[in-house]
């Protein structure tokens, strides 16, 4: 139950280079979202980014690799928790590694996930959903949140959008360019083809 969770656990999860480190990075710097507290950050994946020394002091921050999916046991969260007394935590997940077995996994007492973040590079969707199918939908299955990054206006987005919200209908899905964000791109826009002679509805798409 989350009002028994003493230490709250942020799971960043995303094929790589969809953008986790970036994300992870600037949330870091951000005052809001600041705490007098350690936070360990569990980092599954390396990819080109990586965490500065003087970032991670300056946000309390220690950093933990886990290089294989083996090593990411019970045993080896309680020696984070022993070793480090975090106050929160944050896992990189590696994208190649099921989410599942972290969903399963048993925590330290205390610890528990209050966020599930997914990140997506938009311009390698296709591809990924294509040839990893099951692993990305774990991904997105439990997420409270999938943030597209470099989205362009003349991608199918609002496809990619459909496509989601037919495994996980809950979960807020914001498109952001190099820029920011893209603004509300589906404004005034159907999820049905009103012109067809017999109009579909699907079922994920009745509270729209």
């Amino acid at each position: 139950m989350e009002e028994d969770i003493q230490v709250p656990v942020y799971l960043l999860a995303g094929f790589l280079e969809s953008g986790k480190t970036s994300f992870l990075k600037f949330t870091l710097q951000q005052d809001y979202f600041a705490t007098p507290e350690k936070t360990l950050l569990i980092l599954c994946e390396e990819g080109i980014e990586e965490y500065e020394p003087e970032l991670l002091k300056k946000s309390n921050t220690v950093l933990e690799v886990i290089e294989a999916p083996e090593d990411l046991t019970p045993e080896r969260l309680a020696a984070f928790e022993i070793c480090h007394s975090p106050g929160r935590v944050l896992i990189e997940y590696n994208g190649m590694w099921q989410v599942s077995k972290l969903e399963e996994m048993p925590f330290p007492e205390g610890w528990g996930i209050v966020q599930h973040i997914t990140t997506v590079d938009a311009s390698t969707f296709d591809m990924y959903l294509n040839n990893m199918k099951s692993l990305f939908m774990e991904m997105v299955r439990g997420a409270d949140m999938i943030l597209f990054n470099r989205s362009s206006l003349d991608q199918p987005l609002v496809t990619y959008r459909r496509g989601i919200k037919v495994v996980n209908q809950r979960e807020e899905i914001i498109f952001e360019d190099e820029e920011g964000e893209l603004g509300d791109i589906f404004e005034g826009e159907m999820p049905f083809d009103i012109q067809a002679p017999v109009i579909e509805i699907a079922p994920e798409d009745y509270g729209l």
